[in-house]
C-alpha cells in the first residue's frame, strides 16, 4: 500500500488500529500494486490464487467501493464470505452517475455487501441519493494525534520561519482539490496581507499537466515570490509545516463526481494545532468542527473567506483559541478510537 495516497493511508490506519483493538486479528493484503486490477489478463492470472485466501478468511474488507469493492464481489462469487465495502471518494460515487457495465457492477457489489461503511456523511449521503435503500453506517478516518502534536525540529524550520505568517494547503495537484479556485482568492488576500505568504505541499511528479497549470496560474496572478510549492517531504518535515501555519485552507470541488471524501490532511493538522477554513459541500466538512478547529464557509462568497483567513492569520488571540479548538477536535479521532467501530462490526459477522 502507498501511504502518500488516500486511500494507502486509510488502509494503514484501519489495520493497524484494527491489530491495537483485536491484537488475535490477522491480515492477508491485496493492492493494486500487485493483485488487483479489472483487466482480463490480471482477473485470470490472479483468480485461482485470490480465491484461496478468501476461502481461508472470515471476511473481506474493501478499500473503496471501485474497483475493489467489485472486485471482492468477483473473488467471492460462490464462496460467500462477508464483505465490508469501505467507501472513500470518488470512486464509491463516480460510477454510480454514469452508464453501462461499471455502474452495474458497483451497483450489485453494494447489494451483495454485508456491511457499506462511508468515510464522511457527504459519501454516505451522495451514495443513498441513487440506491436510498443501503444502509450506510459513517466511520470517519483516524489521526495520530501523538505523532502528528510532537514537531522535531527539521531541515525545513529556518525557511518556514521565514515566510511566517502563511495559510497552507496540502494535497496533490488534482482538479478536485480547488486550487484553480483558490488562487484568486489568495492573491487578494496576499495584495491586503503583504506580510503572508501561502505553501502548497504536493508531489509535481503526479499529475503533472494540471500541476503545471497551476504553476502557470501562480506565474499569471503575480504571486510567484509569496507562494511555495513544496514536494516530496516527509512526514516530520509536514509535522513542521503544519507547526509553523497559520491556518490549513481548501476549496474543495465536485469535478464529474471526483470529489474529496473526507480530508486527512486537515485532520493532521488539526492534531498538529493548525485551524482550518474549508469551503462547505465536500466530505471535507466532517475533517472540521466549524466555530471550533476552524471555519465552514461558502466557497462562492469570497469576502466571507477572505474575512475567516484574515482571523486566523492576523488575529494572534484567535488563532490560538482556535488551535486548542483544533488540537481537541483531533484527540476524539484517534486512529484507536475510530477502529472500534470497525471492530464491533467485525464482531457482528
Amino acid at each position: 500500500m502507498n501511504p502518500r495516497t488516500g486511500v494507502g493511508e486509510l488502509s494503514t490506519q484501519i489495520i493497524s488500529g484494527l491489530k491495537t483493538v483485536l491484537p488475535d486479528m490477522k491480515s492477508v493484503i491485496f493492492t493494486s500494486e500487485d493483485y488487483l486490477s479489472l483487466r482480463p489478463k490480471s482477473l485470470l492470472k490472479h483468480y485461482f490464487f485470490i480465491r484461496s485466501e478468501i476461502k481461508k478468511a472470515d471476511c473481506i474488507h474493501a478499500i473503496d467501493a471501485f474497483p475493489y469493492g467489485v472486485l471482492a464481489t468477483f473473488y467471492n462469487f460462490g464462496i460467500g464470505k462477508p464483505i465490508i465495502i469501505t467507501t472513500v471518494g470518488s470512486g464509491s460515487i463516480q460510477q454510480l452517475h454514469a452508464r453501462g457495465l461499471r455502474s452495474l457492477l458497483l451497483r450489485f457489489s453494494y447489494n451483495q455487501a454485508s456491511n457499506i461503511t462511508a468515510i464522511s456523511r457527504y459519501i454516505a449521503t451522495e451514495i443513498k441519493k441513487i440506491m436510498p435503500g443501503l444502509m450506510v453506517q459513517v466511520i470517519h478516518p483516524g489521526v495520530d494525534t501523538a505523532f502528528w502534536s510532537s514537531a522535531v525540529p527539521t531541515s525545513l524550520d529556518s525557511e518556514l520561519r521565514s515566510r511566517t505568517p502563511y495559510m497552507l494547503s496540502v494535497g496533490e495537484f488534482k482538479r478536485r482539490k480547488g486550487y484553480s479556485e483558490l488562487l484568486p482568492v489568495i492573491k487578494t488576500f496576499l495584495d491586503n496581507n503583504p506580510q503572508a505568504n501561502y505553501i502548497i505541499v504536493a508531489n509535481t511528479k503526479r499529475n503533472k499537466p494540471y500541476g503545471e497549470e497551476i504553476q502557470g496560474l501562480i506565474r499569471k496572478l503575480g504571486i510567484e515570490k509569496r507562494v511555495t510549492i513544496l514536494s516530496n517531504v516527509t512526514r516530520e518535515e509536514l509535522k513542521a509545516i503544519y507547526t509553523y501555519g497559520a491556518c490549513y485552507v481548501s476549496l474543495p470541488q465536485n469535478k464529474g463526481w471526483d470529489v474529496e471524501g473526507f480530508g486527512i490532511a486537515i485532520l493532521e493538522a488539526a492534531a498538529s494545532g493548525l485551524p482550518a477554513v474549508i469551503g462547505a459541500g465536500s466530505g471535507a466538512d466532517d475533517a472540521v468542527l466549524d466555530l471550533q478547529s476552524g471555519f465552514l464557509v461558502d466557497s462562492r462568497n469570497i469576502p466571507e473567506v477572505l474575512e475567516k483567513l484574515s482571523l486566523l492569520v492576523n488575529d494572534s488571540e484567535e488563532r490560538e483559541k482556535f488551535s486548542k479548538g483544533a488540537k481537541l477536535f483531533a484527540q476524539n479521532k484517534t486512529i484507536e478510537h475510530q477502529a472500534q467501530y470497525y471492530a464491533e462490526i467485525y464482531k457482528k459477522l
